[in-house]
Order: structure tokens, then C-alpha cells, then sequence
């Protein structure tokens, strides 16, 4: 009987002592946090989506699990976009140090990873970093294309939140208001999220243009401000081939003939009516022939050497119908004057 009894006691004090055991096995095999890093780790930090052109801020704790000092020899970079904060030259047994890691995001691509190597004496190097997706608020351009003067050309931008739960508004837009008309929009019952849309100005100058829209939004209770290239080309319903004219050196007793042609992009019908230049009578027309569909001419060009001094440039407007409208298309004319022996 009393056997029994001893044997009772002792079941009951194991018992007793497996939660202290079980809670001895879990505090030995907790994994240390993520951003604590000691000789020898690699701990990039997975981030998941990322605003575009929004700083990463993280901090690492390098620590020393040793029983002497841990000496810091350097800290080197993968990319010029990372600063990181400086570690102590020696970091005492069983302590941790903190080192900030910021990233710049700005003009990076769709994905970030960058990390540093932090070097010891006499132990092996740590290296850590960060892993990001970066997603765009706004896109980054918008091509217009090649756009008939005169012609609606529209686009619409969505401002969309980089990350769940966000909510970007558009406190302020800067742009050339010689080439565009835009409006900014707030989200309502019809709009899901904030929208700015853009519309050429209809008498904005021929050829390519390359503009900026700089839009500066609020979120929460900071500010960011994003460009967007905005390009094209405003194409003409009469254009002349080539653009200028050079006759070269022209003595006066030399005749320089060149020849240029006009036409319509969009295969409307073309009659040369005129020429028009700053100086009187300094370049003339001498011939002028038609494609059989009238939608093209060619127009020899002569240059009056009495009217040159030295080396010039003639500004000079064709003008012609196209479909019955007038249009004028200016041509630089080049001559220079060979002075008689």
C-alpha cells in the first residue's frame, strides 16, 4: 500500500513539471524576429507591394551571440539608392545594435531588391536587404500619338492606391497650359478613384512635342509628387518635304534651283497658291508640277542672288489649299553670296 502511494507522488510531480519542460523546449526553439541578424545570416525582408517613388523605411538589430565583443569592420551597399545608419565599432556580448535601412524608390523599375553586407572581424558576414514590388499611383507616361491639328485628342489617367486600404487624393496639378486643357476629378458614385483628364489644345504648334504633368497628391497626411511624360505629334493637313532649303554659295551670275514638295498627310487634294517671303522677290517659284490625283505638288525653287549680303536665311511661307481651305506652311531658305572677283 505504501508502495502505491510513492509511486502516486511521483506521477503527480512529473506532471507537474511537463509545462515547465514544454515551456523550456518552446523558449529554446523560438525563432528570433525577423529584422535580428547575427554573424553569418542572410534576412531579406519580403515587403510585398510597395508605392512607386515612396521611401522604404526599415530597421535591422545586428546581434552578438557570442561571449566577446563583436567588432563592426563596414557596411557596404548593393545600390546607391540605400543609405543605411552606422553600427558601433563593437557590439558587446549577448547585446544588439539597430541600423536603419532606407531605400529610394523613385525611377526604379516594377521590382526593388537591394541589401548590404555588413563585415566583422573574425566572424562571417551578415548581409541584409529588403524585397519589394512597386506599384504606380499614376502611370509614368502617356503618348498622345500622331494627332490631326485642329483634332480632339483625349486621354484619361485613374489615380490608383498603391496599397490596400489607401486612399490618394489630388491636392494640385502643374502643366503647360499652352498645350493642354486638364481637370482633376474626385471619386464619387460613378468613380471608384480619384481621375485627371487630359485634352490637347487645338492650336497648339505643329511637330513633336514633350511635356511634363506634375501631379502632387495627398495621402493621409503627407504629400508626393509624381510626373508624367506627356508626348506626341501634331500633325498638319499640309506639310513640305524637305523642311528647309539650302542653295549654298550662289554667285551673280549663278542660278541655285531647288526643288521641294508638298502634300497632304491625309491624302486630300493640294493647289500651291502662293509664295510669301521677308525678303521681296529673294526666293521664287520657277515651275510647279501635280501628280495626276492632285494630291501632291512640286514646286522648283530659285534664289535671287542680288538679294543676298553675305551668308542668310530666308523665312519663307507657301501657302496652299488643301480641299478647298487655306493653309500656310513655312519653309527656312539657306543661301550664301560668293563676292565678285
Amino acid at each position: 500500500m505504501g508502495g502505491r502511494r510513492k509511486l502516486g507522488v511521483w506521477i503527480a510531480c512529473l506532471l507537474a513539471l511537463v509545462p515547465v519542460g514544454v515551456a523550456l523546449v518552446l523558449a529554446s526553439t523560438k525563432a528570433k524576429p525577423a529584422n535580428v541578424v547575427v554573424p553569418g545570416d542572410t534576412v531579406i525582408l519580403e515587403l510585398g507591394d510597395q508605392p512607386n517613388g515612396q521611401q522604404i523605411d526599415e530597421v535591422f538589430f545586428v546581434r552578438n551571440p557570442g561571449a566577446t565583443p563583436l567588432h563592426v569592420l563596414s557596411i557596404n551597399r548593393s545600390c546607391g539608392c540605400t543609405v543605411t545608419t552606422e553600427l558601433p565599432d563593437h557590439i558587446a556580448p549577448g547585446q544588439q545594435a539597430p541600423m536603419g535601412f532606407k531605400v529610394t524608390t523613385e525611377g526604379r523599375s516594377r521590382s526593388i531588391e537591394v541589401s548590404a553586407v555588413i563585415r566583422f572581424a573574425g566572424q562571417p558576414p551578415a548581409r541584409v536587404g529588403v524585397k519589394a514590388g512597386l506599384v504606380d499611383r499614376l502611370p509614368s507616361s502617356v503618348a498622345f500619338g500622331v494627332v490631326r491639328r485642329g483634332d480632339p485628342a483625349l486621354h484619361h489617367i485613374e489615380v490608383r492606391p498603391a496599397i490596400a486600404g489607401e486612399k490618394p487624393q489630388i491636392a494640385n496639378l502643374a502643366f503647360d497650359r499652352r498645350y493642354f486643357a486638364i481637370s482633376a476629378h474626385s471619386p464619387d458614385a460613378e468613380l471608384l478613384h480619384p481621375t485627371i483628364d487630359l485634352e490637347l489644345q487645338r492650336d497648339i504648334p505643329p511637330g513633336g512635342f514633350s511635356k511634363t504633368l506634375q501631379v502632387t497628391l495627398t495621402i493621409g497626411n503627407k504629400k508626393q509628387v509624381s510626373n508624367v511624360d506627356l508626348a506626341g505629334w501634331v500633325q498638319r493637313d499640309l506639310e513640305v518635304e524637305p523642311a528647309n532649303v539650302n542653295f549654298g554659295m550662289t554667285g551673280s551670275n549663278l542660278a541655285s534651283t531647288q526643288t521641294v514638295r508638298l502634300y497632304s498627310p491625309y491624302g486630300q487634294e493640294v493647289h500651291f497658291e502662293r509664295i510669301d517671303s521677308d525678303s521681296t522677290d529673294a526666293v521664287q517659284v520657277v515651275a510647279s508640277r501635280y501628280t495626276a490625283d492632285g494630291k501632291s505638288c512640286e514646286l522648283d525653287l530659285s534664289i535671287n542672288a542680288d538679294a543676298i549680303r553675305g551668308l542668310q536665311v530666308f523665312q519663307t511661307n507657301l501657302v496652299a489649299t488643301v480641299d478647298g481651305a487655306e493653309h500656310v506652311i513655312p519653309l527656312e531658305c539657306y543661301a550664301g553670296r560668293i563676292a565678285p572677283n
